[in-house]
């Protein structure tokens, strides 16, 4: 009976710590959530708390994980419903990263997708974003990029050694690394994307790119 007990008193105050701990996550805080092959193995993916609220926080991984193509055959058109890149990070990153418990955690969200417009050249362009979807890992929106931009000054980031064995555009050392967003680009076929100096751009790159970056986002509960 006391062995019963104690064990019990031993699980409320990991239970206690554990809550103690979501409940001081912060804006800007480094976070250990899930396991990903960052180039020496299975390693603890280190996250950026970059919103909370109430019993939930937004968290983009701290480094560019993976390489992917936002698209991984030519087409057309292609939106973040219909792309590749969403089920990879839906499917094999989810299955790959999250242990069941881990996988509760995560909020599956209703992501709208606007479309971008702007102007290139003289040119004015305007491309639909596609139809909401629901998501357990997601990539930033442009809108959404745009508005956390202010609070970290910066989207630069660094990469994994994982990618920096890969060698592709998510880990240049020359041009810095480049990494996509889940909205359009100029054309139907293309993707937004955060250039190497950090800063948005909406105008470019072919979806069926290989070597751009992929930093995941999820919304766990606390």
């Amino acid at each position: 009976m006391k062995k019963g007990i104690l064990c019990i008193t031993v699980l409320l105050l990991v239970l206690v710590s554990f809550s103690t701990v979501l409940a001081q996550m912060s804006v800007g805080q480094r976070y250990y959530f899930g396991n990903y092959d960052q180039g020496s193995g299975m390693e603890q993916i280190p996250w950026l708390v970059i919103k909370t609220e109430g019993n939930k926080a937004l968290l983009l991984s701290e480094k560019i994980l993976d390489e992917q193509p936002y698209h991984n055959t030519y087409t057309d058109a292609v939106t973040w419903e219909t792309c590749s890149l969403r089920s990879w990070l839906n499917n094999n990153f989810y299955n790959t990263a999250f242990t069941s418990t881990e996988k509760s955690r995560i909020i599956e969200v209703t992501n709208t997708n606007p479309g971008v417009s702007g102007t290139v050249q003289g040119y004015y362009f305007y491309t639909d974003g596609g139809k909401n979807t629901k998501d357990k890992v997601f990539l930033l929106s442009v809108d959404e990029a745009e508005a956390f931009y202010g609070k970290f000054g910066s989207w630069k980031c660094y990469f994994s050694g994982k990618v920096g064995k890969m060698g592709g555009y998510g880990a240049d050392v020359n041009i810095g690394p480049i990494w996509w967003l889940r909205s359009p680009g100029m054309e139907n076929n293309c993707a937004s994307m955060v250039a190497a100096e950090g800063i948005i751009k909406n105008c470019f790159e072919a979806a069926w790119v290989q070597s751009i970056g992929v930093r995941p986002a999820i919304w766990i509960a606390f």
